[in-house]
């Protein structure tokens, strides 16, 4: 069955289960290390004693890069830093009150500074340019887009 990520907070549940499941993998893997780290002084064949080190070592460093990214090195709150930063961090579109509308814009706009506006008119000028030769009317904009050619 496919996952839903359909919206936003279906997408940060999936990632705070997923995030559980690391942790879970995590888990399961530094105890199986600590077992054949204890396992390890038995073996007495120098190469082969070499080589089971050398793994047992790049284990504990996959287990430590995971328990980084999970953020579970440290035990601070939150446990999930990705899921955390995401809700509480990134904007909702239901907590700021809809779609970026014109009024949003020219308020950023007569607010920004004197290079900001000049990047806009030159951004504007640049597209007018382009569209320029395009056999577009007045009469075609009022019709409205799903009628162009």
């Amino acid at each position: 069955m496919a996952e839903d990520w359909t919206t936003r907070q279906k997408s940060l549940d999936r990632l705070i289960v997923k995030y559980g499941v690391a942790d879970d993998q995590q888990g399961y893997a530094s105890t199986d290390h600590n077992t054949a780290w204890g396992s390890y002084s038995g073996i007495s064949d120098g190469t082969t004693r070499f080589v089971v080190q050398k793994t047992l070592e790049a284990q504990k460093h996959l287990i430590t890069l995971l328990r980084a990214l999970i953020n579970q090195e440290n035990g601070y709150t939150p446990d999930t830093m990705l899921p955390y930063f995401l809700q509480e961090y990134t904007t909702d579109p239901d907590l700021v009150g809809g779609a970026l509308d014109w009024t949003d814009i020219v308020a950023a706009w007569a607010e920004a500074p004197v290079t900001g506006r000049l990047f806009t008119i030159l951004s504007i000028d640049s597209m007018r340019k382009q569209i320029w030769d395009e056999p577009v009317s007045s009469f075609d904009l009022a019709k409205g887009t799903d009628d162009w050619p």
